[in-house]
């Protein structure tokens, strides 16, 4: 309930937030075994380098990082999965896996 209000005068057109210009849309891909087992996570950011993710020098980053998440930039003009995501998604994640 709390988080979900802000104080402001009434019609104003933009209410400033905490945080605010930090937000970043992006694609979380999980992957789970058939035995259940959670395998890394993709996330997928706008962008055509690496640039696009998130900094190694993020709040949070490492311990995103030791968690399982791998970053990868769209190279597309949307943060949504694409054919070549999808492909570092299996040669990166699933196949290794396969592998073991």
């Amino acid at each position: 309930m709390g988080g979900k209000r802000t104080w402001n005068k009434m019609g104003e057109k933009q209410v400033l937030t905490m945080g605010m210009d930090e937000k970043c849309a992006f694609t979380l891909v999980p992957s789970i075994s058939a035995s259940r087992e959670l395998l890394l996570m993709q996330t997928i950011f706008h962008g055509q380098t690496s640039a696009s993710c998130p900094s190694k020098q993020a709040c949070h980053y490492t311990e995103a990082e030791e968690q399982g998440f791998k970053f990868e930039p769209s190279h597309s003009h949307t943060y949504w999965s694409t054919q070549a995501t999808m492909q570092l998604l299996v040669n990166s994640i699933i196949a290794p896996y396969f592998d073991q």
